[in-house]
Parts: structure tokens; C-alpha cells; sequence
């Protein structure tokens, strides 16, 4: 019982994470995204382009993302408990 409270209060944290480490990564790239446009002296859409990248990039991002926030802490955390009650 007490696994299953640790697992759900890391999850949840590890969403907050998440959604925190996602939406300041976001808003970075976005911001270097504008610089870009702005230096190349892009003419056309700045919005479908910038739509365009952001879409390459959010792929990119959900996967590392969920691999390094969700996926090792919850292996870490499993690891200790192993070591902790079988080792």
C-alpha cells in the first residue's frame, strides 16, 4: 500500500514537472524561432512557419520529456525499492 501512495505522489509530481519543464521549453523556442525569422529576413507567413517547427519540435520534446521525467524517476524509484526490501 505504501508503494502504490509514493508511486501515485511521484506521478504526480512528475506531471508538474512535465507540464512546467514543457511549457518553458516551449515558450524558449518559440522565442529563438522569432529571433530566427527575424535575422533570416523571411518573407511569407511567420505563423505557418512558425507552426510548422514548433509542431517538429513538440514531437521531439513530448518524447525526451516523458523519457527523462516520467520514465527514469519511477525506474529510480523502483530500483530503490528493490534494493531496499530484496538486496
Amino acid at each position: 500500500m505504501a508503494l502504490i501512495r509514493l508511486l501515485g505522489v511521484v506521478l504526480i509530481g512528475c506531471t508538474a514537472m512535465y507540464l512546467s519543464i514543457g511549457f518553458y521549453l516551449r515558450a524558449k523556442r518559440k522565442d529563438k524561432l522569432t529571433e530566427q525569422w527575424r535575422a533570416d529576413l523571411r518573407v511569407g507567413d511567420r505563423d505557418v512557419w512558425m507552426r510548422e517547427e514548433m509542431a517538429k519540435f513538440d514531437k521531439k520534446l513530448r518524447l525526451w520529456l516523458i523519457l527523462l521525467v516520467y520514465v527514469v524517476p519511477i525506474v529510480f524509484v523502483g530500483l530503490l525499492f528493490y534494493w531496499q526490501n530484496y538486496a
